[in-house]
């Protein structure tokens, strides 16, 4: 009786482990898809030498990208796949004609006719070790932040065994410029594909003060200061939810780029109010981060522009600063008001014109005190600092915002009383969520 029952366990053991071994064997047809905005050097980890087009007030120049698929498969099993099908999480679109394909040589076909897709098929098989490079071009409006992945077959039209990604593999981000703007004060026009849901924005005005925050890089003219290229990603999640994140290249010279843009909204009714809005400038410490959205707190409103300097240092003098103003008396904000001198937020709580001294409170905002050398410029800003009943998260507290709701306006669509135009003063790379 022993005997048999140990029979039937051994039985049963057998079977189990032939049930479980295919299941806990790993994968082992596997892909990976890099994306370079520009070039990649030969090799499957090539580098990518990044290459942005679109000019100072010429967003109509398309930008090449290039795919790199490549097989991660075991080099010891048959794994080799004959076709793939990219695509982009955002709706963007390959130009017709543009697409080329490199290190293959097969008679393969190329299909750009599906909205965010560009499929090859009939490849020269793709063995292990070896990598497939789409190179194509997107059209101005297809800029911002774009995740691409792609499905990887056997089989040369799309058949077959469909690969999985290859441990540690997260799908590849690009960020492709709309435009590239020096110290201007010039409104453009930007208008993003973003998001395949609901309705886009049909255009967001965008405009690059002509001076940064802190007035380290000024001008009077277009190009007088180095050009920044900037990247403007709308997400809409239904046809009265919209996001749009707006960031730009932050260099170790010129960082502290400031912009003002209008963001299209809808509000959820038909009653004649504005949609809720939020804004964020920094992550969350969630895995992934994402957006930390705070209410959205209205710009100063007596410095509701671009940051402008108002004058220049004479002499630092602790609570009292000499200055030399830029600007006609009349045209001061009413004290007590913020000024930024370098990276030091300060607050003018007196004006003596007959002195040309600010009395200030120094290091205002968590920032710290320096000693200022003369000519530095004396900077408006229009960020406020939140208070504890502006309803803000605690670690807010104190602090001045890096971005702010300049006001609301309504579109000019007849009869349209939900259509509304959102204006943002943005000092960082900012995301404004519109509607809940």
């Amino acid at each position: 009786m022993n005997g048999l029952r140990k029979f039937f366990t051994l039985l049963v053991l057998l079977a189990v482990a032939g049930f479980a071994l295919p299941a806990m064997a790993g994968p082992s047809k596997l892909y990976k898809v890099d994306m370079c905005v520009g070039t990649f050097a030969p090799g499957i980890s090539g580098a990518c030498t990044v290459t942005q087009e679109q000019l100072l007030n010429d967003n109509t120049k398309p930008t090449t990208l290039q795919a790199r698929i490549a097989n991660w498969s075991p080099p010891n099993i048959n794994s080799n796949f004959n076709s793939a099908d990219l695509f982009v999480g955002v709706n963007w679109r390959a130009l017709n004609g543009s697409v080329t394909v490199l290190n293959n040589s097969g008679n393969y076909n190329i299909d750009t006719t599906v909205p965010r897709h560009v499929k090859v098929s009939n490849l020269s098989p793709v063995k292990p070790n070896g990598y497939v490079t789409l190179q194509f071009d997107v059209d101005n409006a297809s800029c911002g932040d774009g995740t691409w992945d792609a499905k990887v077959y056997g089989g040369s039209g799309f058949t077959g065994a469909v690969f999985d990604p290859a441990p540690g593999y997260v799908p590849n981000n690009t960020t492709v410029a709309c435009l590239n703007l020096a110290c201007s004060g010039v409104a453009y026009t930007v208008t993003p594909q973003g998001n395949v849901l609901g309705n886009d924005p049909t255009s967001i005005q965008l405009t690059r003060g002509l001076y940064d925050t802190d007035g380290t890089t000024s001008g009077t003219t277009p190009d007088s200061c180095t050009k920044r290229f900037v990247y403007v990603t709308p997400t809409v999640t239904s046809s009265t939810k919209l996001d749009v994140h707006t960031t730009w290249d932050q260099g170790t010279a010129d960082a502290q780029a400031a912009f003002s843009y209008t963001i299209n909204a809808r509000s959820a009714t038909t009653a004649s109010t504005p949609p809720t809005i939020a804004l964020a400038w920094l992550l969350t410490t969630t895995t992934p981060p994402v957006p930390d959205y705070q209410p959205a707190l209205a710009c100063d409103l007596n410095q509701n522009y671009l940051p402008k300097p108002l004058a220049t240092v004479v002499a630092d003098n602790g609570n009292k600063i000499d200055v030399a103003l830029v600007v006609l008396a009349s045209a001061l904000p009413p004290v007590p008001f913020a000024v930024v001198i370098e990276d030091e937020r300060l607050l003018v709580t007196k004006v003596n014109l007959q002195t040309n001294t600010f009395t200030v409170d120094r290091h205002t905002g968590g920032t710290f005190q320096v000693t200022h050398v003369a000519n530095l410029p004396i900077m408006s800003t229009p960020f406020k600092i939140v208070q504890s009943t502006d309803n803000f998260a605690a670690s807010y507290v104190g602090k001045p915002v890096k971005v702010c709701l300049s006001g609301w306006a309504q579109t000019f669509n007849p009869g349209a009383t939900n259509e509304w135009k959102a204006t943002i003063i943005d000092g960082s790379d900012a995301w404004v969520r519109v509607g809940q």
